[in-house]
């Protein structure tokens, strides 16, 4: 493949160039986990006939499990991102460390390269601290499964009728109206997809691959990024050689 102003691009260039356009493909499909969720397709669910007292409950217990999924999934995500930024950080100071102790035996292309390196775990380590800290993370985690023990007692409430259908809406918007954080719609879809033994009907076009993977998947984003970064790094230093 020629280029123009007489540079040849080596043929196996072409192919190295293909998978890190790959990387950042997947790399872009991460994000929506990162972010929020995937936006799968799911369908609606469907009530033959309206029964205000057992839809409350319905709604309340999934609510309920839904909240303790988020809460589970925003602690991994905060201790995850925590880990893999002290990671980064240690790999970018070890690698300093080694440049400065060898500074005088290394190759000017080597020396190119681990400079490389160093900027790329750095930038990433700078980006995963400012986009959403671990502490952020973790004030959701607390808040969402506060939330969750106090649809709780509105739920048990509500199911042996110490109170009755107006108090319990009541008080069921109150305690939702007290977080300013939702769960994502993959939370909802995690926990309809664990209930799917007492609602089956529920759980209709859901599996594992459009619950619990994608779920899983946004817990460990951090490392995943972590990961495919580091595969860029090394793609872009192999197949553009300073």
């Amino acid at each position: 493949m020629v280029i123009e102003f007489g540079y040849e691009l080596p043929s196996t260039a072409c192919d190295q160039v293909f998978a890190i356009f790959l990387l950042l493909l997947i790399a872009l499909w991460i994000w929506q986990w990162n972010a929020n969720s995937l936006g799968l397709n799911m369908r609606a669910e469907k009530t033959k006939d309206i029964q205000p007292l057992a839809d409350l409950l319905y709604d309340v217990r999934v609510v309920r499990s839904t909240r303790f999924g988020f809460s589970k999934r925003m602690e991994i995500k905060s201790k995850a991102k925590a880990f893999t930024v002290n990671v980064l950080s240690v790999a970018a100071l070890f690698i300093s460390v080694y440049l400065l102790a060898n500074a005088s035996g290394i190759g000017e292309l080597t020396l190119k390269g681990i400079s490389i390196s160093i900027i790329g775990l750095s930038l990433l380590a700078l980006w995963m601290s400012l986009d959403t800290p671990s502490s952020e993370l973790s004030r959701k985690s607390l808040d969402a499964h506060q939330c969750a023990l106090e649809v709780s007692e509105v739920y048990r409430a509500t199911k042996y009728g110490a109170i009755d259908l107006h108090d319990a809406i009541r008080r069921y918007e109150e305690v939702l109206s007290k977080y300013p954080d939702n769960h994502d719609a993959i939370d909802r879809r995690y926990a309809l997809y664990g209930d799917r033994g007492k609602y089956p009907q529920k759980a209709e076009g859901l599996s594992k691959w459009n619950t619990t993977l994608p779920y899983w998947l946004s817990c460990y984003s951090s490392v995943v990024w972590a990961v495919l970064w580091g595969a860029l790094v090394v793609l872009v230093q192999v197949c553009f050689p300073l």
